[in-house]
């Protein structure tokens, strides 16, 4: 693992600069999104796109722009410290990765923000040493409940954020401590094998999912530990399983949840699931790379946060 170095942590009043790696949204959508800010103490920010971000590109997977595009987004948001916020993930963010600057994130070290589909890039990251930020995208921002809020109202305000205490379930019993690593279970699975390949010796894995049917829920664990990942980390941490949007059954819920839970437990590593982080309306944040410590119902984020 490399040296970690946090990131230019956001300073009182700074604006944010806003992102599209992947999918494209609404411009209604994008509205209601920013109509939030306000109440987050966020009176500007800095939009690294065009309208071209809305307007459909003619694929099926309505990506937010070309991958070069996108990925020179991505380079002239670098370029300044502060907060880099995704606007959303859900697909294409991996395509970027062999096409951003990434020597242009080791200095001024802008603080990446997002999850779900931008795992991928918070991986890479912290292959660099960096430390950034696994949580809500811009556009989760309308349905979050209150506590992940605030973890957005502290981090734009500049105000210090870690160690964090969370508290889920115990289905494991046990302690263990390592580098936070992790995200959504889809996203890690696919990089396994490449070039981007995250570092997870020692880690405290966390994971979370959503809109997967249970077989494929299955086929990704197994992937995993053909991969050999239970023998490298030192825990598991669980999130969200599904998300707000999802229409599902209170017995599918259970299904998904008890296939997980069978197949995490027998990885033989300290467990804790249902904690606040996921697709859901809890999404605390999460300082990808930084040390973690996982003892009975707590996991607790941020430990020494970084050497530098």
């Amino acid at each position: 693992m490399n040296l970690i170095h946090n990131p230019i942590w956001p300073s009182p009043g700074q604006p944010p600069g806003l992102i599209f790696p992947a999918h494209q949204i609404t411009a209604a959508r994008y509205q209601q999104a920013l109509a939030c800010l306000p109440a987050l103490g966020v009176e500007n920010y800095r939009e690294y796109f065009t309208a071209e971000a809305f307007v459909s590109q003619g694929q099926a997977i309505n990506l937010a722009g070309p991958d070069d595009w996108r990925a020179k987004m991505m380079n002239d948001a670098a370029g300044r410290p502060g907060l880099i916020w995704a606007v959303r993930g859900g697909f294409g963010s991996s395509r970027l990765l062999p096409r951003i600057n990434w020597r242009a994130w080791l200095d001024p070290r802008p603080c990446l923000l997002g999850f779900s589909d931008i795992t991928a890039l918070l991986l890479h990251l912290a292959n660099m040493g960096l430390v950034s930020l696994h949580g809500p995208t811009l556009s989760q921002t309308p349905y979050l409940d209150q506590a992940s809020r605030d973890d957005l109202y502290r981090l734009l305000a500049g105000r210090a954020l870690w160690p964090q205490e969370l508290s889920g379930r115990v289905i494991e019993k046990g302690s263990a401590q390592g580098v936070l690593l992790g995200g959504n279970l889809t996203l890690l699975c696919h990089l396994l094998g490449t070039a981007y390949e995250p570092r997870l010796e020692g880690a405290v894995l966390f994971l979370e999912e959503a809109n997967e049917a249970p077989y494929c829920l299955d086929r990704y664990l197994t992937k995993l530990e053909l991969a050999g990942i239970p023998d490298k980390i030192t825990a598991v941490a669980l999130g969200g399983l599904w998300g707000y949007y999802e229409k599902i059954s209170v017995e599918e819920c259970e299904q998904r949840r008890d296939l997980v839970f069978r197949r995490l437990r027998a990885w033989g590593k300290p467990f804790l699931a249902d904690l606040p982080f996921g697709h859901g309306q809890s999404n605390r944040l999460l300082p990808v790379g930084a040390e973690a410590a996982l003892e009975g119902g707590r996991l607790t984020v941020g430990i020494s946060c970084g050497t530098k």
